[in-house]
């Protein structure tokens, strides 16, 4: 009865050791991921595209494992860049009174088509980190997480130098806007906030 009672004990013990464990390791991954992601929504709101990377290596090759993270980063901005393309034209289109206008239907499409394109050539990585679960201790094993973001310079940039080279008028009403001055303001504050040069 006693070894049966001291059994219990032990099994308890043992038991919330390891749930202890396994919530410690959940809470430095959640903090570490969650800090990342964080960042990239706020960077979104702000008018940038930001996603965030993960990918699994050997923990002594951190330049492999960061490459397999900004792998998985573009991937995930490439599926997102058509339509971050299409709201900034949208966004512009707008500013400018040329919304509703349908003669200019096939410069904005094309302005789409070609940024869209081109997009990736402005994604940098804004931080870069990696930890290791408790579980993948043994192995050597490491989890590389990036931010991976295309600023709204960059976007805007793209955007008005297309728009110049389809239609000087266009790009006139839009260098001579509001909207214009707007955009630098908002550029500025990002540039500002996030430490963007």
């Amino acid at each position: 009865m006693k070894i049966s009672k001291f059994l219990t004990v032990v099994i308890i013990i043992a038991l919330s050791v390891s749930l202890n464990n396994c919530s410690t390791e959940k809470v430095l991954t959640s903090k570490t991921e969650t800090k990342f992601h964080e960042k990239a929504n706020k960077m979104n709101r702000k008018g940038a595209l930001a996603v965030v990377g993960m990918a699994k290596d050997d923990i002594s090759r951190n330049d492999i494992g960061r490459d397999k993270a900004i792998s998985n980063a573009a991937k995930l901005l490439s599926e997102h860049k058509k339509q971050y393309v299409e709201e900034n034209v949208h966004n512009f289109r707008e500013a400018i009174g040329l919304g509703k206008s349908a003669e200019h239907n096939d410069l904005f499409k094309n302005v789409v088509d070609v940024v869209s394109v081109n997009i990736l050539e402005g994604a940098m990585v804004v931080d870069f980190d990696y930890y290791v679960k408790k579980i993948d201790k043994k192995e050597g094993i490491a989890n590389y997480i990036v931010l991976y973001v295309i600023n709204p310079e960059f976007i805007y940039d793209k955007i008005k130098k297309e728009v110049k080279n389809s239609d000087e008028a266009v790009y006139t009403r839009w260098r001579d806007s509001e909207a214009k001055k707007e955009h630098d303001q908002k550029v500025k504050e990002y540039k500002k906030e996030f430490g963007v040069e």
